[in-house]
């Protein structure tokens, strides 16, 4: 069945229903250009609302069931089942389609431009939010959730300048915190093939003899130890050195270094300490080969 209003400028409107479906008649048209054209159909093949904007076949926005697709049916399979799908396809081949979440205009930092929200029934549970950041054309994203029993909070951020932090809002690359005082905070990386390992991987580029990676060791915001590796001699060429902190505000000391070729050194201020044997040097240091 096809229902059909026409207004055609000086000629009228009206009502047109038939037998036949009209699938390429426009049936509300503004002026003569085809761009200007809506067309509605109802037919027993799909059972679907279809609009078209240039009153041919081209699926623009069609309703089925309480689903929703622009460009495309909605993608309604088993795996949705019972649920409300919104479908959106691109025009051409290599394009893809894409929702817009446009705000009005912020005013001030920290307000939302744009969010989506999922609810259990009317509890919202999670939510990955778009929010100004510190100007008009700046933004961080902010991804929550909810505990049971508790509320909507943030767990990831990820600032304008790229830098993402898991529980709290970073300052550094990939900040991580720990809020839980009844457990540490763990970085997990987990491998479970029997063939292969888990690997934590520091990379540099140096080009110059300096450190190329670190694990840094702080404590309320003092740096205490730390384990570094150095380019030394060549790109292919490396040492490493163990630091410590004597007390605070002095800075990290070189205690023990590893040469490329396998050499240990212990600073002239230093001493080493096998079980009960402490091995002691005066101010030309100690060398193992």
């Amino acid at each position: 069945m096809s229902v059909t209003i026409s207004n055609f400028g000086g000629s009228g409107s009206g009502i047109r229903s038939g037998g036949t479906t009209v699938e390429n008649e426009p049936i509300i048209k503004s002026d003569g250009a085809s761009s200007n054209v809506m067309q509605w159909l109802s037919n027993n093949e799909a059972s679907n609302i279809t609009i078209s904007e240039d009153g041919s076949d081209n699926l623009d926005l069609v309703v089925s069931s309480g689903n929703a697709g622009l460009g495309v049916t909605p993608n309604v399979g088993s795996s949705h089942a019972n649920m409300t799908v919104l479908s959106v396809k691109g025009k051409a081949a290599a394009y893809g389609g894409i929702v817009e979440l446009v705000n009005y205009g912020s005013s001030g930092n920290g307000q939302t431009l744009g969010a989506i929200s999922v609810f259990d029934n009317t509890s919202k549970n999670a939510e990955i939010e778009i929010a100004r950041e510190s100007a008009a054309d700046d933004a961080e994203i902010i991804f929550k959730t909810k505990p049971t029993g508790g509320t909507l909070s943030r767990r990831v951020t990820i600032s304008s300048d790229g830098k993402m932090g898991v529980g709290v809002v970073p300052t550094s690359n990939l900040h991580i915190l720990g809020a839980n005082a009844s457990a540490n905070t763990q970085l997990h990386i987990h491998n479970n093939q029997t063939s292969n390992a888990a690997i934590l991987k520091l990379e540099g580029g140096r080009t110059g003899d300096s450190d190329s990676g670190q694990l840094l060791f702080t404590n309320s915001g003092n740096n205490i130890a730390a384990v570094k590796a150095f380019r030394w001699g060549g790109n292919d060429v490396g040492e490493m050195r163990f630091c410590t902190a004597p007390n605070s505000g002095t800075g990290l000391v070189d205690r023990l270094t590893i040469s490329s070729t396998g050499a240990v050194t212990i600073p002239a201020t230093g001493s080493f300490t096998i079980g009960s044997l402490d091995i002691g040097h005066g101010a030309g240091g100690a060398t193992s080969n």
